[in-house]
């Protein structure tokens, strides 16, 4: 959610047509139910994300492949929430969390008669971390949200309580120079954790076979560079999908029930 900022501000910059829209994603999200969503789609509507190179095309596409994300999702562990949002660039739209991890922002255009005419998904560049959350989550009631969360959160603190060994730190870097840069902080890191093990990794995408880097990319669900990805036991703990703020990845681990060393080891 949003701090130390005037949202009343940002709303009145923002396209009351595109907002409607925005506020009709995050509907659709919590709710698990595209149907409304789906009823003020334009004919030539178009469903892209930057994630892949698929475009749907028209309201028939469109609505099929709505209809399979929500379904897939809806009786899932780890079902997605929404928050109207603004991103880089001033656009609307919708910040999507899982896990409390954003995955996604979503972006809508309109056509004259205010119908939905794109939803563009944003997972790269800006990076969708950077948003700035509204406060509004149409459909989502916020006391029943928190205590599933709850039970989530123990859940997930539960199982990587029962696996064995130290954690391993496993940190993803574009080039030579961003893991040079990258590993002070990570042997920072390592030290802070009895027993744990780091290791550095660099993704160069210009290289004749680039299997590998695809198979780590799935595993750790990496989006970005810069990445820290936490494993134990030879699970991953913690994805590299969220933030690499270093107080941030500890108040992570906290929650699994893993604490640092104190100052005086």
């Amino acid at each position: 959610m949003t701090s130390g900022i005037d949202r009343q501000k940002l709303l009145e910059k923002l396209d009351p047509d595109i907002l409607r829209a925005a506020r009709l994603l995050a509907l659709a999200v919590n709710s698990s139910d595209p149907e409304p969503l789906i009823e003020k789609l334009a004919d030539g509507v178009k469903f892209e994300t930057q994630s892949s190179f698929e475009v749907l095309t028209g309201i028939g596409e469109v609505a099929d492949g709505l209809r399979t994300k929500f379904a897939a999702v809806k009786n899932g562990d780890f079902p997605p929430h929404a928050e109207v949002g603004v991103i880089s660039g001033g656009k609307s739209g919708i910040i999507i969390r899982q896990e409390e991890i954003v995955r996604t922002f979503w972006t809508p255009t309109v056509d004259e008669e205010g119908l939905i005419s794109s939803i563009f998904g944003i997972t790269v560049v800006p990076f969708p971390g950077t948003a700035i959350g509204l406060g509004e989550t149409p459909g989502l009631d916020q006391d029943a949200f928190r205590c599933e969360e709850e039970k989530r959160v123990g859940r997930h603190r539960k199982w990587v309580q029962s696996l064995d060994g130290p954690i391993e730190f496993v940190a993803f870097f574009l080039t030579g120079q961003m893991k040079l840069e990258g590993e002070i902080k990570l042997r920072e890191l390592t030290k802070k954790f009895h027993g744990s093990t780091s290791q550095c990794i660099v993704h160069d995408f210009n290289s004749a076979d680039d299997t590998e880097i695809h198979s780590e990319a799935r595993r750790y669900d990496i989006l970005g560079y810069p990445a820290i990805a936490v494993n134990k036991g030879g699970q991953v703990i913690r994805n590299a999908r969220g933030t690499n703020e270093i107080h941030k990845v500890l108040q992570e681990l906290e929650n699994m029930g893993i604490y640092p060393l104190s100052d005086d080891g």
